[in-house]
């Protein structure tokens, strides 16, 4: 497993900069307007991936491997034509987001949430190999494409995004469809799977899911379609690159616990692992701290001169999360999904609370305040419930040890 988490970690790391120059260059070339319009149309994306993956997410990882996939592979192709319509209807219907982009939100919700359910599968069946590989190149595709089109070409709008975003997509659902068509055609003793038990934990994953979503996105509604909202959504997204570290263990801890059955042995590495992906991240934290705010507006633009100050204030909510990650994976694998939902859920009653309020009154401070608030009683929640069950000391908290 620390081979996959070692590999994982380099791919992630090489995504997470490609990201970053994304983010980066779509901020100077585009401004804050176009950024904010375009932070609303991936909202929107990701809510209906999220309620998509009810069938096709990261709680399939714990069936997969238990069931005759060909028969979980074509339940979710249905399930993810009719999810992708009926959300985006849904969406244009009650005028939710950016609603002048509704087309091309279906189509690309499509594209994205397929080639997801295939990495979902290639995560499942341990093909860690193939799922960095196609990590890195939706990531190398969304920016060498985006480069062309704004830069070379000096297409400077949102349609250019969407057309990249297209390409992002297109190109390695290709590559997955391939991967995964081989594993699909293999010959397999399992039982059919039970659509069902499925759904049943895929619901109470999903709205976990949903819950921690909202926890932050939420406040993009309340803050509308304006500059300030490039510019909120940037700093999230920029500080959120933290999580590049327990994201990259977190998938392997997932695809481990629904393989194994050591349960004790591994809640001690799932500890340890979570310790030390919090103190990486505290180093980052550290490093932006020092980080001079000049380098920022150099960087993204005169529209971003809040961009550090933002970060900072969002960096509690998302060191907490870097811990809780990867115990939230470890439920996940054990198909313990409830606990999952009562911690985001929790999270996202915080933000419903205070969002209006300290939004209100304080700017995007107070979206940053509110959102590492919501993060924090997600991970406390999952941290207490974790330590009970275990039954670890408080000085197994504190110590490296495994």
């Amino acid at each position: 497993m620390l081979n996959n988490i070692l590999s994982t970690l380099f791919t992630r790391g090489l995504v997470a900069i490609l990201n970053l120059l994304v983010l980066l260059f779509a901020a100077r070339q585009l401004g804050s307007s176009l950024v904010g319009e375009i932070s609303l149309i991936i909202l929107n994306i990701s809510l209906v991936q999220i309620l998509n993956e009810i069938y096709t997410g990261s709680a399939l990882v714990h069936f997969i491997p238990k069931f005759n996939l060909r028969s979980v592979y074509y339940g979710g192709l249905l399930w993810t034509m009719a999810s992708v319509l009926i959300l985006n209807a849904l969406f244009w219907l009650f005028n939710i987001g950016d609603v002048k982009y509704s087309l091309q939100t279906t189509a690309l919700s499509f594209l994205l949430i397929l080639h997801s359910f295939h990495m979902v599968i290639l995560l499942a069946r341990e093909q860690i190999k193939v799922y960095n590989l196609l990590l890195f190149l939706q990531a190398f595709t969304l920016l060498s494409v985006l480069y062309l089109l704004v830069y070379v070409s000096g297409l400077k709008r949102v349609e250019s995004y969407i057309t990249a975003f297209y390409l992002a997509y297109s190109l390695p659902l290709l590559f997955s469809s391939l991967a995964v068509g081989r594993l699909v055609k293999a010959e397999d003793s399992h039982p059919d799977c039970d659509f069902k038990l499925i759904i049943s934990k895929g619901i109470t994953n999903q709205l976990g899911n949903l819950a921690h979503t909202l926890s932050n996105r939420f406040n993009y509604y309340i803050i509308g379609a304006s500059a300030w909202l490039g510019v909120y959504a940037n700093s999230t997204s920029l500080v959120e690159s933290i999580w590049l570290i327990s994201g990259s263990a977190a998938p392997i801890v997932l695809s481990h616990m629904a393989n194994s059955g050591e349960k004790d042995k591994n809640s001690r590495l799932v500890l340890f692992i979570a310790k030390i992906c919090f103190l990486l991240s505290l180093f980052c934290v550290i490093i932006l701290y020092f980080l001079p705010n000049e380098l920022f507006v150099y960087v993204l633009g005169q529209d971003f001169t809040e961009t550090k100050s933002l970060m900072l204030y969002l960096s509690p909510g998302i060191l907490a999360i870097s811990f809780s990650t990867i115990i939230s994976h470890y439920f996940s694998g054990l198909g313990q999904q409830r606990v999952q939902l009562m911690a985001n859920s929790a999270g996202l009653l915080c933000t419903l609370l205070l969002s209006i309020y300290l939004i209100g009154n304080f700017g995007l401070k107070g979206a940053c305040l509110t959102a590492s608030i919501a993060y924090g009683v997600q991970a406390l929640i999952l941290t207490v419930v974790f330590i009970k069950q275990q039954q670890f000391k408080l000085r197994d908290l504190l110590s490296l040890k495994i």
